[in-house]
C-alpha cells in the first residue's frame, strides 16, 4: 500500500496537474451565479443553500457543478463532514462531470481532518487508478511535454541567458515513464533527444535513438529499422552520437550495415523511404568522419559524398578533406581541396543554402591563407588573406584575416633575419611601420632595426679583408636607430632596452668605454635600468684576473691569460717553486695562490704597462714571461691594491691518470720525442683512513707505473 503522506502529495499533484489538461473544456463550464458567489464571499453558507435550491429546478443541467458549491457551501459553515457527503453525492449521480476530480480531493482532503484516514486513502487510490487508463496517461503526459515544450521554446524562461536543456530533457523523460501511445511516446523521445544532443552528451543521444528504435518494433529480419525514413534517421543519429563520442568503430559497424541493408533490400521491394537519398548521403558523411585514424580512407568517401550531394553539404566535406589533408601534414592536397571549395559551382536551392555557400567559401578562403603561412608561404599567404578582407568586408574572419596578415608579416621579417637577409629585413620593417605605425609591435620593431644593422656590422666583421670602417659604419647605424627609438618611446620599457643595447655597442662592439657608461647612466628608468645600473658597476671596478692556459714544452716560451679593468700597468713576480715538497706537504699541486709569497724575495720582478690601456675598458692580453729551462713556477701580478697568483709549469712530459677501485695506472708521454716516457718517477697521493699515503714508482718501457690500493 502507497504510504498516507506520499499517496496525498502525489494526488494532489495530479488534480493540479489535470487542471490543466482540457483547457478548452474548462473554458466552458459555467461560471458561478452572482447570488451564490456573494454568499460563498460573504462566508454565508446557508444563503448560497437556498439559491443552489432555485438553480437546480431552473437550470438541471448544471447540476453537477450546484452539486459541487453545495459541497463548498458545507465547507465555509466549517460541517466538513456534510461538505464530504456532498462531494460523494456529486461523485456517484455525476461520476463523469469535469467537476469529479476537483470534488473527489475535497472529499479526501476533508476525510483526512476528520481522522478517516483509510477511507480518505481510498478516495486517493480511486483517483489515482483512473489516472492510469491509457488515455489518462497521454492526458498526464501533456503536462510534461507541453512544459518541456515551452521551455525548449524559451516561454517559461523568457529572460534566461540559455535554455535549460537539462532541466527539459527531464520533464521529456518522465513524460516516458508514465507507458504512452505511439504519438506521444515519439514526441518525448524526440524531445528528450534533442536536448541530449544540444548538451553534447552523446552516449545519452545515442541509448534514445536505440530505445527509439525499440519502442517502435526494433529492427526487422532485413535489419531495417520501423517507421521507414523515421527509423533511418534514428539510425544515422545513433552512429552520429557514437562518431562524436569517439567510438567511431560502433558509428562506423552501424552506418555500413544500414547502407548496406537498404541497399540490397531496395532491389526486392519498396521500402517506402521517401528520404533515402538525403540520408545516404548523411550517413555516407559521418562513415567518412568514422575514419579520422585513416586520412585517405576518409577523404576517398568524402569525395564520394560531394560528388553525389549538392551545395552546401558537398563544400562542407571538400573543407573536411583539406582538414584531414592538413592533419595528415599532406599540405598540398590539403590546398587543392581549399581550390576545389572555392571553385565549386553547385547551385543553391533557397536562401539558407545560399547563406550555407557564402560561409563555406569565406571559411575555406581564410583557413587557406592560415595553411600558406604556416607553411612559410608568406607571399601566397598574404594574397589570400588579403583576398578575403576586400570580397568579404563583413566576413566573419575579417579582424581575424587582419591579424593573421600582420602576423604572416612580421614572421616574413624573422625569416628574412634567420636567413642574414639584413637589408630586405629593414626594408619589410619600415613598410610594416609605414602602413601601421600605431601597431602593438611597432616598438619591437623599431628595435629589431638597431638589431639588423648590428648583427650586419658582426658579419662583416666576420668576413675575411673586410675594413674596420665597413662594419663600424654599421654599428653606428645600429646606434642612430635606437636613439630613435628611445626618443620616439621616451620614458618606456622599450626605451629603457635601446638605451642599455647602446650601451652594449658601444662597450663591446666599438670599444667606446666612455662613451658606454654614458649610455647606462642615460638608462636611468624602466625595465633595463637594473642591468644598466650593474654594467656600469662593473665598468667603473678594478678587476685583475689570471690563469695559465696549459702546461708548456721546453721549447716554448710562456705565457700567462690577464684580464684587466682600470689598471694602467702591472708588476710581475716570478718565484721559482718545488713542487714535489708542495705536493708532499699538500698532496695537491693546486692551492698555491693561497700560499703568502709577499714574504719571500721573488727571483724576477717586472713592471709592464697594460697595452692599449683606456678607462672602463676590460683588456686582454697575453705577455710572455721571463723563465728559462725545465721547471714550476709561482707568478703573481700586482696591480695597486690586486694581487692574482697561478701556477706555472714547464715540461716535456705529459702525464695521463685513470682511478678505478684497485689502483692508479699512470702513463707519461715524452712530447717532444712522442714517445712513453720511461724511468719517469711518479709521486702519487692515495687516500687512507686518516689521511693521505705518498708512493713512489718509476714508469716502464711503456711509460706505465701502477699503483695498486685496496
Amino acid at each position: 500500500m502507497i504510504p498516507t503522506k506520499r499517496l496525498l502529495f502525489l494526488v494532489i499533484f495530479l488534480f493540479l496537474l489535470l487542471s490543466r489538461l482540457a483547457p478548452a473544456q474548462l473554458s466552458e463550464l459555467p461560471a458561478a451565479p452572482d447570488a451564490v458567489r456573494q454568499a460563498l464571499l460573504d462566508g454565508d453558507g446557508e444563503a448560497a443553500r437556498t439559491a443552489l435550491v432555485e438553480l437546480r429546478n431552473t437550470r438541471p443541467e448544471n447540476a453537477d457543478f450546484w452539486a459541487y458549491l453545495q459541497g463548498r457551501s458545507y465547507e465555509i459553515d466549517g460541517d466538513a463532514a456534510r461538505a464530504a457527503g456532498a462531494y460523494n453525492a456529486l461523485a456517484s449521480s455525476h461520476p463523469d462531470s469535469p467537476w469529479r476530480h476537483k470534488a473527489d480531493y475535497r472529499r479526501a482532503e476533508l476525510l483526512r481532518r476528520l481522522g478517516a484516514v483509510e477511507e480518505a486513502e481510498a478516495v486517493w487510490s480511486a483517483a489515482l487508478e483512473r489516472l492510469r487508463g491509457a488515455e489518462r496517461q497521454d492526458e498526464l503526459a501533456e503536462v510534461y511535454l507541453s512544459a518541456a515544450d515551452e521551455i525548449v521554446a524559451g516561454e517559461l524562461q523568457p529572460d534566461a541567458e540559455q535554455t535549460d536543456w537539462v532541466r527539459a530533457s527531464g520533464l521529456y523523460g518522465r513524460a516516458l515513464e508514465l507507458g504512452l501511445s505511439a504519438g506521444p511516446r515519439d514526441r518525448a523521445l524526440r524531445g528528450r533527444l534533442r536536448c541530449e544532443e544540444q548538451r553534447k552528451n552523446w552516449t545519452e543521444v545515442a541509448k534514445i535513438t536505440a530505445q527509439w528504435i525499440e519502442s517502435f518494433g526494433g529492427l526487422d529480419e532485413d535489419g531495417l529499422p520501423p517507421r521507414g525514413d523515421e527509423g533511418v534517421e534514428m539510425l544515422v543519429t545513433e552512429a552520429r552520437a557514437n562518431i562524436a563520442f569517439e567510438n567511431d568503430f560502433a558509428g562506423r559497424r552501424t552506418l555500413e550495415d544500414l547502407l548496406r541493408d537498404v541497399e540490397r533490400a531496395r532491389q526486392e521491394r519498396d521500402l517506402g523511404l521517401r528520404e533515402w537519398p538525403k540520408w545516404r548521403a548523411e550517413a555516407t558523411y559521418w562513415l567518412a568522419e568514422s575514419w579520422r585514424s585513416d586520412p585517405a580512407r576518409a577523404v576517398s568517401i568524402f569525395q564520394r559524398y560531394v560528388d553525389g550531394t549538392p551545395a552546401p553539404r558537398a563544400m562542407e566535406a571538400l573543407g573536411e578533406i583539406a582538414d584531414r589533408w592538413e592533419k595528415a601534414g599532406r599540405s598540398e592536397e590539403a590546398l587543392a581541396a581549399y581550390d576545389a571549395l572555392l571553385a565549386y559551382e553547385g547551385e543553391a536551392r533557397d536562401e539558407a543554402a545560399r547563406e550555407a555557400q557564402l560561409e563555406q567559401r569565406m571559411r575555406a578562403l581564410y583557413d587557406k591563407g592560415l595553411l600558406l603561412a604556416r607553411l612559410e608561404r608568406p607571399d601566397e599567404a598574404i594574397a589570400t588573406l588579403r583576398g578575403y578582407i576586400t570580397r568579404y568586408p563583413s566576413g566573419p574572419h575579417w579582424t581575424a584575416a587582419q591579424q593573421a596578415i600582420e602576423s604572416t608579416l612580421i614572421a616574413g621579417i624573422e625569416l628574412l633575419a634567420s636567413e642574414d637577409r639584413e637589408a630586405e629585413e629593414r626594408a619589410a620593417i619600415e613598410a610594416f611601420l609605414e602602413e601601421r605605425p600605431l601597431h602593438a609591435r611597432a616598438p619591437e620593431l623599431r628595435l629589431r632595426l638597431g638589431e639588423s644593422w648590428r648583427r650586419e656590422g658582426y658579419r662583416l666583421q666576420e668576413a675575411a679583408g673586410a675594413p674596420v670602417e665597413v662594419w663600424t659604419a654599421a654599428m653606428r647605424n645600429a646606434i642612430a636607430e635606437f636613439e630613435r627609438v628611445a626618443k620616439k618611446h621616451a620614458g618606456t620599457d622599450t626605451a629603457s632596452q635601446a638605451l642599455y643595447t647602446i650601451g652594449d655597442v658601444l662597450a663591446f662592439d666599438l670599444g667606446e668605454p666612455r662613451a658606454a657608461i654614458e649610455a647606462y647612466r642615460r638608462c636611468n628608468f624602466g625595465a633595463w635600468q637594473r642591468s644598466a645600473d650593474e654594467r656600469r658597476r662593473e665598468m667603473t671596478t678594478t678587476e685583475l684576473e689570471i690563469s695559465t692556459e696549459r702546461a708548456w714544452l721546453s721549447t716554448e716560451t710562456p705565457k700567462l691569460s690577464v684580464m684587466t679593468r682600470n689598471l694602467k700597468e702591472l708588476e710581475f713576480r716570478v718565484y721559482r717553486l718545488n713542487l714535489e715538497s708542495y705536493f708532499r706537504k699538500y698532496s695537491s699541486h693546486e692551492g698555491i695562490q693561497d700560499l703568502d709569497l709577499d714574504l719571500i724575495a721573488p727571483d724576477q720582478r717586472v713592471t709592464v704597462p697594460v697595452p692599449d690601456f683606456e678607462a672602463y675598458a676590460r683588456i686582454e692580453f697575453e705577455p710572455e714571461l721571463p723563465l728559462e729551462g725545465r721547471g714550476v713556477w709561482g707568478v703573481s701580478v700586482v696591480g695597486e691594491d690586486f694581487t692574482a697568483t697561478t701556477l706555472v709549469i714547464v715540461s716535456d712530459v705529459d702525464v695521463i691518470a685513470k682511478v678505478s677501485r684497485s689502483e692508479v695506472f699512470v702513463y707519461a708521454q715524452d712530447m717532444l720525442a712522442d714517445r712513453p716516457a720511461e724511468g719517469v718517477r711518479v709521486l702519487c697521493s692515495l687516500p687512507i683512513e686518516d689521511g693521505f699515503e705518498l708512493r713512489e714508482a718509476l714508469t716502464d718501457t711503456t711509460g706505465v707505473a701502477r699503483f695498486p690500493q685496496d
